[in-house]
Order: structure tokens, then sequence, then C-alpha cells
């Protein structure tokens, strides 16, 4: 496991900085989340996520002969803390994990973001640009059964 402090996360000596704005404490990026493999969602444009799609923490996204920019949407918050309980059935507040996406178009000149879902909160630019991946934590912050809230939280910088 990882800690989140303030506005900064150490996974293993990686650090990645978080938007300005963004405080928590003590957020527990568990294993139980880890990139096992890698999700490719492949469709002719946007669409909504399923959390089979980004569960496994690696997210390939291309879309064929698609011109202009676009958003997907996230699973609900529901449909995420759901599988997070059953991935870890003593699943705690502020638990997450990090999803890498990385954006693959077909053409030129696209950048790709994620739209929030129910439940869901956006932080930070999740406009990925054409051949580059962004990494964002992926944090329940409700798992009450009706009220749930998770954040995606974007770090700064694309590689």
């Amino acid at each position: 496991m990882s800690f989140f402090n303030g506005s900064h996360l150490d996974v293993n000596g990686l650090e990645v900085n978080y938007p300005d704005n963004y405080s928590a404490v003590n957020v527990i990026i568990s294993s139980n989340y880890m990139a096992k493999c890698t999700t490719d969602v492949v469709t002719g444009g946007a669409t909504t996520l399923t959390v089979g799609n980004i569960m496994d923490g690696k997210l390939t996204r291309s879309a064929a002969f698609i011109h202009l920019s676009f958003d997907d949407t996230t699973p609900t918050a529901a449909a995420i803390v759901t599988e997070m309980k059953v991935r870890d059935p003593d699943l705690v507040v502020n638990t997450g994990f990090e999803l890498v996406v990385y954006f693959a178009p077909d053409l030129a000149i696209q950048v790709y973001g994620l739209l929030p879902g129910t439940g869901c909160f956006v932080q930070g630019d999740n406009d990925i640009k054409q051949n580059k991946a962004q990494i964002c934590t992926v944090i329940a912050t409700n798992i009450t059964s009706g009220s749930e809230e998770v954040k995606f939280i974007w770090c700064h910088g694309q590689s």
C-alpha cells in the first residue's frame, strides 16, 4: 500500500503531484486494485465505461476514424464501490486505486477525457493528448449504499 497526504503521493519512490486544490488525509491506495492487465476499449466515439474497463488499473482508449476530440463517461459511483467491496469486503472510506489511461487515436489532433458518471467527481485536468498517458487516483469517499461517491483525481502532466 501507498499513502496519500495533502497533494503528494509517493508510490515506491514515484512522485505523483495532484491539483493544488485537492487535499485529503491518509487515502489508502490498495494493492487489491493494482494494474493486473490492460483493458483496450475501441469504439466509434464516446461511450460509458464499465467497471471492468477501469478496475484493473490500466486503460488503453482509442476510437476508429474519429476526427474530433471526445469524452467517455465513468461508471457510476455505486457500480465502482460495489466492485471494490467484492474485491475487499473490509473496504473503508478513502480507499482508492491508481488508473493509468493511455489514449491511442487512429487519427491526429484528438483529445480524450472522462466525464463523471452518477455519484462521481473529476478533479484536475483530464484532457489526454494523442499518444499520451495520464494517471489518476480513484478514491471511494462514501461507501454507504445508496449514497456512494467516488473521486477521480488527475495528476499533473502526461507522459
